[in-house]
C-alpha cells in the first residue's frame, strides 16, 4: 500500500539561507541580503557614525561587518547587472 502526501506548490522558498524561486530569480534573495546589510549597518551605525574613530578603521569594520552579510551566498547567484548595481548603490548610500 502506498500512501501519498500533497505537496502544496511555493513560488519561493528558504534553503539554507537562500531565497530559492521557481522561476530561478534571485530578485528575493538579493533583497533579502540587502535588508540583513542594513540591519548590520544599523547595529554598526554608533560606531561607523562616531566623529571620533578614523575613516581607516571604520572601513575596517565596514568591511569586516556589512560587507559580509551583504554578500553571503552571492558566489552561488547567477547575478545579472541590475542585481550587482543594486549591491553596490545600496553599498555607496551606506558610505556616504
Amino acid at each position: 500500500m502506498h500512501i501519498y502526501q500533497i505537496v502544496k506548490k511555493s513560488e519561493r522558498f528558504r534553503y539554507l539561507g537562500l531565497i530559492i524561486q521557481n522561476n530561478g530569480e534571485i530578485n528575493n534573495d538579493v533583497i533579502s541580503r540587502i535588508q540583513a546589510g542594513w540591519v548590520k549597518w544599523r547595529n554598526a551605525s554608533s560606531v561607523l557614525c562616531d566623529r571620533k574613530i578614523s575613516s581607516k578603521i571604520k572601513g575596517k569594520f565596514y568591511k569586516t561587518i556589512v560587507r559580509p552579510a551583504m554578500i553571503y551566498g552571492a558566489e552561488c547567484w547567477h547575478a545579472k547587472t541590475k542585481h550587482t548595481n543594486k549591491i553596490n548603490v545600496t553599498e555607496i548610500r551606506m558610505l556616504r
